[in-house]
């Protein structure tokens, strides 16, 4: 039984995982984002290539929408650190720079922890049907920091 769960487990979290940050980007626009996160077309294409039903589609907005309220004020605060972190490049302080190094590691702990919590709240709300064809689009998807689409053009004279 370990065997198996150790294999399932990580492309049922990757899956799940990409549903909810689909779900939470549609909340509304955020720095760096590119054009589908912010305004809920990638949510969308999810809800509609997993046929979610008006049902599924509340509770999972309801599940994402208490997760990104209750998450707000971490958000904030990591801009804040991000901010004062990049401030310190004139004038470094090795005390203060710790300080917030491990408050952010605090607020990252929360966060991973409130998406994997949000993340099997979704998971649990799909059917297995569902979860199944969430699965086999996160298998597809490209591992993080994997190339997508075509190597780009050889540099070799021909």
């Amino acid at each position: 039984m370990r065997t198996s769960l150790s294999k399932i487990l990580p492309g049922t979290l990757l899956a799940a995982t990409m549903l909810v940050s689909a779900v939470a980007w549609s909340g509304g626009p955020h720095p760096g984002m590119g054009p589908g996160f912010g305004d809920g077309r990638m949510l969308m294409h999810l809800a509609d290539k997993l046929e979610l039903s008006d049902t599924q589609r509340g509770e999972i907005r309801t599940l994402v929408s208490a997760s990104r309220d209750s998450g707000k004020a971490d958000f904030e605060r990591m801009r804040e650190i991000d901010k004062s972190l990049r401030d310190m490049r004139t004038a470094f302080n090795a005390d203060e720079a710790r300080k917030l190094s491990t408050e952010l590691g605090e607020i990252s702990a929360r966060v991973a922890y409130r998406m994997a919590e949000t993340n099997a709240g979704v998971y649990a709300v799909l059917t297995p049907e569902q979860q199944a064809e969430l699965d086999a689009m996160a298998a597809k998807r490209p591992e993080r920091g994997e190339r997508k689409g075509p190597p780009p053009p050889s540099s070799e004279a021909e």
